[in-house]
């Protein structure tokens, strides 16, 4: 874990290897940005070669001595580690030359960590950026739809004469590097939190045409309108916030490819006219019409996994929160009058209730702790008195 003034992140090796050697504890304060924190190697037979190796030493030539018989130097392991230990001192000449000490500052790394010159500084979502170099054209070259510049996939291919064909429905391998991308370089938390159904399921009879995955489409939207610093996206040097709540459903068609198709205004609508929306898109998913508009970004996704009680999704760039919906599920719980008496409670008084567990992934740039608990209790209150988002 990284502990930064924001946030602690979890950072995930991308390979396999051993620790040979710690360079800086844990705890230590202060930590230059490219500052090295521990020595790799492959093989364990290699992690005695480091034992008594330093950063301090490492970067500190060795003073001059008096030329004196040594033994040669011992031969170095047979497997190459990923740090190579310092190299042996070359024997002195007779005339001992005194060398100047290098230390390396804090501005030393941080200037290791400036973007080199040249980087394109356009912001992009990552299928956008994917689907411009398959086409080979440059981002520069083309307008973002989205505030602040903001590229997404269906701008680079209206630059390219289409109308977004053929991009709404990505690959897994596309797909993967977004998600890829967003877990390198979005600070994520997680909230869950279960939720009963009961109401809501008792609103769907009276109504064959809707269903539950509406009402949480509508619970997710009121809640955004409550608490709008969810309803933001973050551009990289600034968040923009939203007035209207425009929500991406993350589904898979039968084909195996992802598709986010975009709802509209959800806030505005009622349940009823969710209900038409979603099922036209997930028409589209499945026919493979959609079209580049009909995945564009929105404020917030939503993602239904059928068969999981309980997931956490990654958040879509530039988004700042995903929620992810379980399946229901039937639980025992106390009925409000039940009597607890040395720590039991009689079989009488236990109810079985329907409930669904949701997580709510945020990014922490933009939303605090404290903003996405009070997002996820609003979402649960909406949920669990559906009339209470029509009052």
């Amino acid at each position: 874990e990284v502990e930064t003034d924001k946030a602690t992140v979890e950072f995930e090796a991308q390979d396999d290897f051993i620790i040979a050697k710690i360079l800086v504890e844990a705890g230590a304060p202060e930590v230059a940005v490219g500052a090295p924190i521990a020595v790799s190697v492959e093989e364990e037979a290699d992690v005695a070669a480091f034992k008594n190796f330093s950063i301090d030493a490492e970067s500190t030539p060795p003073k001059s001595e008096p030329e004196s018989t040594t033994a040669a130097p011992p031969e170095p392991p047979a497997s190459t580690a990923k740090q190579a230990p310092p190299s042996p001192q070359k024997p002195p000449s007779s005339t001992p030359v005194s060398q100047p000490t290098e230390t390396r500052s804090t501005e030393f790394y941080a200037q290791l960590a400036q973007p080199i010159a040249g980087m394109s500084s356009v912001l992009a979502s990552p299928l956008a950026k994917l689907l411009a170099r398959e086409q080979g054209k440059s981002l520069e070259s083309v307008d973002g739809s989205y505030p602040g510049g903001f590229l997404v996939a269906a701008d680079v291919s209206k630059a390219s004469g289409g109308a977004g064909a053929g991009v709404a429905a990505q690959s897994l391998a596309s797909y993967a590097e977004q998600v890829t991308f967003s877990k390198r370089n979005v600070p994520h938390y997680y909230l869950s939190a279960e939720c009963e159904v009961d109401q809501a399921e008792a609103l769907l009879a009276n109504d064959g045409n809707i269903s539950l995955d509406d009402v949480v489409l509508k619970a997710a939207a009121c809640a955004s309108m409550k608490v709008p610093a969810v309803n933001s996206i973050w551009l990289g040097d600034r968040i923009r916030q939203f007035e209207r709540v425009d929500v991406n459903l993350l589904v898979q068609g039968s084909d195996g490819k992802i598709a986010q198709p975009l709802l509209l205004n959800l806030a505005s609508r009622g349940v009823s006219s969710i209900a038409s929306a979603r099922k036209a898109v997930l028409e589209k998913v499945e026919e493979g019409t959609l079209a580049g508009d009909d995945e564009l970004c929105g404020t917030i996704t939503v993602a239904f996994v059928p068969g999981a009680d309980e997931f956490s999704g990654v958040i879509r760039v530039p988004q700042s929160s995903i929620l992810s919906v379980g399946s229901v599920r039937t639980v025992a719980k106390p009925k409000k009058s039940a009597v607890i008496k040395n720590g039991t409670i009689s079989t009488e008084d236990i109810r079985a209730a329907k409930v669904i567990s949701v997580t709510l992934s945020c990014d922490h740039r933009v939303v605090d702790g404290a903003v996405g608990a009070q997002w996820l209790s609003t979402f649960k209150s909406h949920l669990e008195d559906p009339m209470s988002m029509i009052r």
